[in-house]
């Protein structure tokens, strides 16, 4: 069964842009959502992820309107 972040607290103002933060949350799901993960061609050789080792950048959640809006992650400039 997937693992969801908390909900965002409610508000009666719903109509204004809320955002979390779910950074956290995002790589534990990498970690643990990514490593299952195994794609086999039609010749037999397989690609899968074996280990996160680090997650970059920046995730959060919108939501206006008591619907959520968007989910992203902002990579840092080099």
């Amino acid at each position: 069964m997937p693992v969801v972040p908390a909900p965002m607290a409610s508000s009666t103002a719903n109509w204004h842009w809320k955002n979390k933060n779910v950074t956290r949350w995002s790589k534990e799901w990498f970690e643990r959502e990514l490593v299952t993960l195994s794609v086999t061609d039609n010749k037999g050789q397989v690609v899968s992820v074996s280990d996160v080792t680090d997650v970059v950048g920046d995730v959060e959640l919108g939501q206006r309107k008591s619907k959520y809006v968007s989910s992203w992650i902002r990579l840092p400039r080099n």
